[in-house]
Formats: C-alpha cells, structure tokens, sequence
C-alpha cells in the first residue's frame, strides 16, 4: 500500500497497512491568497490543495509507519484517530506563527502569543501518543522521566547512559 492514499482529501479511508484500515481525517485546505505565508511559500498555487500541508502529512505519515513496529487495530486507530489529525493541526499552527509579525502580544500587558503555548501542548501531546504507539514498553519503563532511582547509580558505576535512558 501506499501509505500516502488520499493525503489531504476529505476521504477517510486512507487504505490498509498491513491488512489493518487507516482511518484519518488529514483533509488539506486550498491554497489561498489569504494565507499568512502566501508570499513566502515556495509551493503557492492557488485553487489547489496546498502543497506544504499535503507533503508535510505525507512525511508525518510515512514516519509514523517506520516507527510504529505493531500494526494491529488499536495502534492504527491511534495513529489514525489522533495522531495524524493531531500534526495536521501542528502544521497549520505553525503556519500561523511563521506568517505572524511579531512572536509577543502588545496591548495592557506584553506577553507571548497563546500560539507558541498551543503548539508547545500539542507537541507533548504527539509525544505522549508516540511513546504509547512506537516505543517498545520495555524501553518505555525505567527512564529518567519515569523516576528510574538506579538512573544515576549506573551512570556513576560504569560511566554510561543506562540502555533505557538512551
């Protein structure tokens, strides 16, 4: 299968990976003159679906199958359902910042634009998805993050990073 089937089309059915559906909503938007980067975008064409979104989830898609070892139903329906949806909602974001004039809000109070928040909460939210989808569990457990209290015991002992924490 092509792992790219309708990218960026309203259509759902993205096809099979490994006799399991792939069910997402990717869909792309045109690309209009009233984009943020219009100017700048080296893939403008207007009346049709913009190029940048459609390769960026492309990529994405195709990542994410490398790195997703299990191919069963509940793996594909996170990579579909929330996954995919959640970088195409990461691309538009950044699309959004790159397009702005200034990264800071000026009114009563100079503060950052939410966007960088938005962007920062959806990324950690990939991560969490992708750590559940495409990192073994036996890597997955014992880490720094988790608390490993015999992280840095090991590392004073043999003066190397623990196998799960690298």
């Amino acid at each position: 299968m092509k792992l790219t089937k309708n990218t960026g089309s309203i259509e759902i059915d993205k096809g099979n990976v490994e006799s399991v559906p792939l069910v997402t909503f990717d869909a792309v938007p045109s690309c209009e003159e009233r984009c943020s980067i219009y100017e700048a975008c080296p893939f403008s064409n207007v009346n049709v679906k913009c190029k940048l979104r459609r390769k960026y989830i492309e990529a994405v898609t195709k990542s994410i199958m490398i790195m997703v070892p299990k191919k069963d139903e509940i793996t594909m329906h996170k990579v579909g359902f929330f996954l995919i949806p959640l970088y195409t909602h990461l691309v538009s974001l950044k699309i959004e910042i790159l397009g702005m004039n200034q990264a800071v809000l000026i009114g009563k109070v100079v503060r950052a634009n939410p966007l960088y928040k938005e962007i920062r909460d959806t990324i950690r939210l990939i991560n969490q998805i992708l750590n559940e989808v495409a990192v073994p569990e036996n890597v997955r457990t014992n880490t720094l993050l988790d608390g490993d209290s015999e992280y840095y015991q090991t590392l004073m002992t043999t003066g190397e990073l623990p196998l799960s924490a690298k």
